[in-house]
């Protein structure tokens, strides 16, 4: 399960998946492969093979069953650009910028969608009822409005889902009794009585269960989180262990809204034990002073810092240049870098953001953990001297002992530290913490 990324015949959590003989349903309509688009999130049941190379693992399958659900149909109600969020039925939408805007009038970003679109939301559910929206496209003509949600509120003849009211006096369900807290699809067609919507469906979304032994892949956030070894994305339970490896983050990276890609087995049970959790997002970050610059590229806490085409230069100091490049860096400018991680080698990045300002209130790394210790750490192959007065907080932002922080830290862990810079490759810090931002 996961967002089609590229079709040929479509990519799945980079899973190259042949859909020729598959049989496609459109939210629980017979589809074909040409209803397939990029953004949306499908289940696709079949074979897969992953075939190991020089390159890396080759991830191959085919499909037998390829199924596609949006989670919301209907109106924008609410919109608030700066932020990304925009309201569709009641439904709090995240748009970021992975998020596939479709749309006949040619909306491209947020700022383009207005307050009375009518649109299909895909995504992925968010611990707090919102939803992460991976694809927004006009909603089908003479469809039904359709949620996607925790019901609360609920009575014998209506519920909540988010900020919708929902009157199901006259809908189907199938023999359920509806109780706060089940995850509930509902569709309806008109609206009553201070815009609470008809319900003529509702049907109760249990866990989603792989069969004993069969292989999975699961992507999306965090929705429930029990521990490190037992949470929920979307309808799939998830456990770890002690063979589970970790790429892009580590255990103590995981909590409720933490985008993740799970590959494993099913068990018993139906539960999806992982071989792998590969964390999404993860940014290396440096905010420091120049050491050495030139035209291609400068040093900052011993990295080397290279842009592409990509690469977007603001300048918010008082020069506020409009064409700020390397060549206009200076040795003892304060940047703020933004990057991922060149995996070719630690101590060289290639910068997504570069951004100069005037002053800095400290030196912040976020990165990977490249060497264990405790007091002394490495991020990124920069050293981080921790003391009996630096502040140490989980991925929550709550306060934790020295020793519950470096119990917490695996190499490969998610870690940021800010501080004082004692030279080119260290600092002292101040806070440490797992968050990832």
């Amino acid at each position: 399960m996961g967002r089609i990324q590229a079709f040929g015949s479509i990519f799945v959590n980079d899973r190259e998946i042949d859909t020729s003989k598959a049989v496609v349903s459109i939210d629980g309509r017979p589809g074909t492969e040409s209803d397939l688009r990029l953004g949306q999130v499908v289940i696709a049941r079949g074979i897969q093979e992953d075939e190991a190379s020089p390159d890396g693992i080759t991830r191959t399958g085919a499909a037998v069953e390829i199924i596609v659900n949006d989670l919301i149909d209907g109106p924008i109600t609410a919109s608030d650009p700066d932020s990304g969020h925009i309201t569709v039925l009641g439904q709090p939408v995240i748009l970021d910028e992975t998020t596939i805007i479709d749309m006949l009038a040619g909306a491209e970003s947020v700022e383009d969608l207005n307050i009375g679109d009518e649109v299909e939301v895909h995504g992925f559910p968010m611990a707090d009822g919102s939803v992460r929206a991976t694809r927004i496209a006009d909603r089908a003509a003479g469809s039904e409005f359709e949620a996607t949600g925790e019901a609360s509120a609920v009575t014998p003849t209506s519920l909540a889902l988010n900020e919708l009211s929902v009157s199901y006096t006259a809908a189907a369900l199938g023999g359920a009794t509806l109780k706060n807290g089940d995850r509930v699809e509902v569709k309806g067609s008109t609206f009553g009585v201070a815009r609470q919507l008809i319900a003529t469906r509702i049907e109760v979304l249990d866990e989603l269960h792989g069969e004993p032994g069969d292989a999975g892949e699961v992507e999306g956030s965090i929705s429930r989180f029990n521990s490190f070894a037992d949470f929920m994305i979307g309808r799939v339970r998830v456990a770890t262990n002690e063979s589970t490896a970790y790429a892009g983050g580590g255990p103590a990276n995981l909590d409720v809204d933490t985008e993740l890609v799970i590959r494993g087995d099913f068990d018993q049970r139906g539960t999806l034990v992982a071989d792998s959790v590969t964390v999404r997002g993860a940014i290396v970050k440096l905010h420091g002073q120049v050491y050495t610059a030139d035209a291609n590229s400068l040093t900052i806490l011993s990295h080397l810092v290279a842009s592409n085409e990509d690469t977007v230069f603001d300048d918010a100091s008082q020069a506020d240049l409009d064409s700020l490049s390397f060549a206009n860096i200076y040795a003892g400018d304060r940047l703020e870098v933004r990057s991922v991680n060149n995996p070719g080698s630690v101590a060289s990045l290639v910068a997504q953001r570069i951004r100069r300002v005037d002053s800095l209130e400290e030196t912040t790394i976020q990165g990977f953990v490249t060497s264990l210790g405790d007091p002394v750490f490495e991020l990124q192959g920069i050293q981080v001297d921790t003391n009996q007065e630096t502040d140490y907080r989980n991925i929550r932002g709550e306060t934790i002992t020295a020793a519950e922080f470096f119990a917490l830290m695996t190499e490969g862990s998610i870690v940021k530290a800010s501080g004082t810079q004692i030279s080119h490759g260290s600092i002292a810090a101040t806070e440490v913490n797992f968050e990832i931002d």
